[in-house]
């Protein structure tokens, strides 16, 4: 890894303290039944309060429906400042549980030179290789 030369960034825990009351999280996740149905939930968490401020039940998930749930979660000028999406924690970051991989497998690549990109203004990088 390079050497940052100056101060560090904030960390990430820095971000969630200072702007927890502007923050929530987002996702959309398969639920099987007893009766082996795939149900789909999406729901909405204040970081602030770590609350639910928000959740839906469909069969059937469309680009539609999840923009409207999105509509009556935030109505009119009560929008968090900061949205934090599934993606990145689902195909980007790593859990221990899963030995250090991400729940979309990660290819593994051996060789190539390594570039970093910036997640989350910064407080969060990717690493891959090209």
């Amino acid at each position: 890894m390079i050497k940052h030369r100056g101060p560090p960034s904030q960390t990430w825990r820095t971000f969630l303290r200072n702007h927890a009351d502007a923050i929530a999280a987002i996702d959309l996740c398969l639920v099987p039944t007893v009766t082996f149905e795939c149900l789909f939930a999406f729901l909405v968490v204040s970081h602030g309060r770590r609350q639910l401020l928000w959740f839906a039940v469909t069969k059937h998930a469309t680009a539609e429906w999840l923009a409207q749930q999105i509509v009556e979660a935030f109505p009119w000028d009560t929008a968090p400042h900061y949205l934090i999406r599934a993606l990145y924690y689902n195909k980007t970051r790593t859990h221990l549980g899963l030995a250090k991989d991400a729940p979309r497998r990660l290819a593994v690549q051996r060789c190539g030179r390594i570039v970093t990109t910036p997640i989350l203004c910064g407080l969060h990088h990717r690493y891959a290789r090209i």
